[in-house]
């Protein structure tokens, strides 16, 4: 999955108005990376409002990068105010999209009762599937939860193995 966190280093100033035209024109990849420049404040005044606009713009056309940051954003309350109902929200909307971290995330959800009823099964279900695919932060987790014995027996051995494979 391509990561699009992050603005390369030609993208600076000279490129917003391009950004906007084509955000204008319905470019979700656009709407995505104006989102965060004004989420930030980067290049241009931090606004919030204009920032959660573009990215809902972004989410109406399935751009699973916009679904994921704007979930992180509500679930830590980062830059928007804090709201683990619209960030659960997101993760279910993006989960199974291509977004290893959303499942993840989902799962963290259902360990914690986060907006949900705590299910440590379910959480643990959707562990197991990132780490089908090989997600290193769910690989790490679930070696984590095995040898402490957080929602599933308690086996060092998987543990050791689940942690190794996460390095």
């Amino acid at each position: 999955m391509k990561n699009y966190s992050n603005l390369s280093d030609r993208d600076s100033m000279t490129d917003f108005d391009e950004y906007n035209r084509k955000s204008l024109q319905g470019d979700a990849y656009s709407q995505y990376i104006l989102a965060m420049r004004y989420l930030e404040g980067n290049d241009v005044e931090k606004n919030e409002e204009k920032a959660l606009k573009l990215f809902q713009k972004a989410i109406e056309q399935d751009f699973v990068p916009a679904m994921g940051t704007l979930s992180d954003c509500y679930r830590m309350g980062c830059n928007i105010k804090k709201d683990e109902g619209k960030a659960l929200e997101l993760y279910r909307m993006s989960f199974g999209r291509d977004d290893c971290m959303a499942s993840f995330c989902l799962s963290d959800c259902y360990q914690n009762g986060m907006s949900v009823v705590k299910d440590e099964g379910k959480a643990d279900a959707l562990r197991n599937e990132n780490v089908l695919e090989q997600d290193v932060s769910s690989l790490y987790t679930l070696g984590v939860y095995y040898e402490n014995g957080i929602g599933v027996e308690k086996k060092r051995s998987k543990s050791n193995r689940t942690v190794s494979q996460s390095s």
